[in-house]
C-alpha cells in the first residue's frame, strides 16, 4: 500500500501477480494446456481480494493490478521480427 502526503490520507494499493500460463504440447505432446479457467479464477480472488481490502482500509482510493497475466500467450503470432 503506498499512501501520499496531503491532509487527508490517501492509498492506493498496488498488486503484482502471475497467472496461469498457456503451454503448447503439454501434457503431452500435440496437445495444449490453455489454462483459461484458471486464469479466470486467479482474475476473480484478485478481484476478491481487492474488494475485500477496500471495504477495510476506507483511505484506500485505488487499487492497480500489475504482472504477468498471460492474456496474450494464445495469440497468433508472426514468423518474423514483430
Amino acid at each position: 500500500v503506498a499512501s501520499t502526503s496531503s491532509k487527508q490520507e490517501q492509498e492506493i494499493l498496488f498488486m503484482t501477480s502471475h497467472f496461469e500460463s498457456f503451454m503448447p504440447n503439454y501434457p503431452n505432446p500435440g496437445q495444449t494446456y490453455r489454462g483459461v479457467r484458471e486464469r479466470a479464477s486467479q482474475l476473480q480472488q484478485a478481484k476478491s481480494f481487492s474488494e475485500g481490502f477496500l471495504k477495510s482500509r476506507p483511505s484506500l482510493r485505488a487499487v492497480v493490478l500489475t504482472g504477468d497475466l498471460n492474456w496474450d500467450d494464445e495469440r497468433k503470432r508472426s514468423k518474423g521480427a514483430d
